[in-house]
């Protein structure tokens, strides 16, 4: 568990909603949900790309996502062609989510060849998909390379827009410039903090600052305040 600052205050941040056995787990299941989130299913509903899971994972993983673009080699060929899964958390009731980070991990599947660019590239519903949160490339290879552990991606989600949200639908763009070259994902994890009853901050400030008016008053007349007692 670690500490960030959101929305101008410091809170704890811990996982939302993960995904690390998904290909586990009956229709790609988130396999966590913290308490007053209902996080959604992997899901390729509208992808052009082939998107599949599996169990038999290089580098020690239980599980991954598998996507094939299908020969698109930019993130912007990715999101045009909509070569993407997707997943979604909301909050219950009249909660509200407060996100910090999305972290993943990635690998390439397949024989690599020379200078050939994988990647993905992040968008979400808050604003309709219409800009890049953010981007990455994989380089991590386990078949014609020495790397022994996937790529580790952190997604920043701090910022103003990714606060105070009843639900948020992720969309992870692929890219690989050979049908048949995949790019791998696991261990998916949202985190920050979900907020089961918000409440307004004009009635934290207004309590507040009728108990500092009290507060003052009574010392400023200690006789009243004793005599009262």
């Amino acid at each position: 568990m670690k500490r960030v600052v959101l929305a101008g205050a410091a809170l704890l941040a811990f996982t939302i909603s993960s995904y690390s056995n998904a290909a586990l787990l009956a229709g790609w299941s988130p396999d966590y949900a913290a308490p007053g989130v209902s996080a959604g299913p992997i899901s390729d509903a509208g992808s052009n790309a082939l998107v599949s899971e599996s169990t038999s994972c290089s580098l020690g993983l239980a599980s991954c996502i598998i996507i094939d673009p299908k020969g698109v080699t930019t993130g912007a060929e990715a999101v045009t062609g909509d070569r993407y899964f997707a997943f979604s958390a909301s909050a219950s009731g009249q909660g509200l989510l407060y996100l910090s980070t999305l972290k993943f991990v990635a690998y390439k599947g397949g024989e690599d060849a020379e200078n050939e660019n994988r990647g993905w590239e992040l968008r979400t519903s808050v604003d309709g998909y219409a800009s890049q949160v953010s981007t990455g490339v994989v380089d991590c290879d386990p078949i014609d390379s020495s790397c022994t552990v996937p790529d580790n991606f952190s997604i920043d989600l701090s910022s103003t827009e990714f606060q105070g949200l009843t639900t948020i639908d992720f969309r992870l763009f692929a890219y690989s410039p050979t049908s048949g070259k995949v790019v791998n994902f696991a261990n998916i994890e949202l985190n920050g903090l979900p907020t089961s009853v918000p409440v307004p901050l004009t009635l934290v400030l207004l309590t507040s600052g009728l108990g500092f008016i009290g507060f003052s008053h009574r010392r400023r007349n200690p006789r009243a305040a004793e005599s009262r007692g």
